[in-house]
């Protein structure tokens, strides 16, 4: 009798401890675009800092990619948010993204991303993934989350961080040289620690 009530005390953590114990105590987001010159920048010598001091206040950190130029620039953030779904990949897609732009490469379409993605994030077998991501309509969706969340903050210079807490949005920063707006989303961060 005493082994079934522990089973069932263990069964019944294992159903509460997603939403009681690891649900994050805030999101913070980072809209981007890829072709943007101090997006690169951040995610070249910020990125890491902030998402790392993120998940020690006990928050979850989304990068938001969104296209600059309309639904021409749409693949990138796209494949950007299939590859999520792959583990390991995130990192190694958004940094071939970014390199892609600063190479001044447009895609055209899936194939020409996939082009990309298999010379500069080898691993996945990039055609075969882009079929299910045209088939499942894969990303269209979180692109356009993105925007809306962009846009009702009134858009302007990328990068914008967004907090996103208790079912309420508020800006954090945007803005301003790249150090002045790690400072201003460092501080906030801090903050939430309090």
């Amino acid at each position: 009798m005493k082994f079934h009530r522990l089973r069932l005390f263990l069964c019944g953590l294992l159903v509460l401890a997603p939403t009681a114990w690891g649900a994050p105590r805030f999101v913070l987001v980072q809209i981007a675009a890829f072709t943007c010159p101090r997006c690169q920048s951040f995610d070249a010598h910020e990125f890491a800092a902030v998402r790392n001091a993120v998940r020690q206040a006990g928050g979850e950190y989304d990068f938001a990619p969104v296209p600059e130029h309309g639904e021409a620039g749409i693949w990138g953030p796209r494949m950007y948010y299939a590859a999520r779904l792959i583990p390991g990949e995130e990192g190694p897609v958004r940094k071939a993204l970014f390199e892609a732009a600063e190479a001044n490469l447009k895609f055209k379409n899936g194939a020409s991303v996939v082009a990309w993605l298999e010379q500069n994030a080898p691993g996945v077998y990039w055609g075969r993934y882009l079929q299910a991501v045209t088939a499942r309509n894969i990303g269209v969706r979180a692109v356009g989350r993105a925007a809306k969340l962009y846009e009702k903050f009134g858009g302007g210079d990328f990068p914008v961080f967004i907090a996103l807490r208790d079912g309420k949005a508020s800006l954090v920063a945007r803005g301003g040289s790249i150090s002045a707006l790690t400072s201003k989303v460092m501080t906030w961060v801090s903050n939430q620690n309090s």
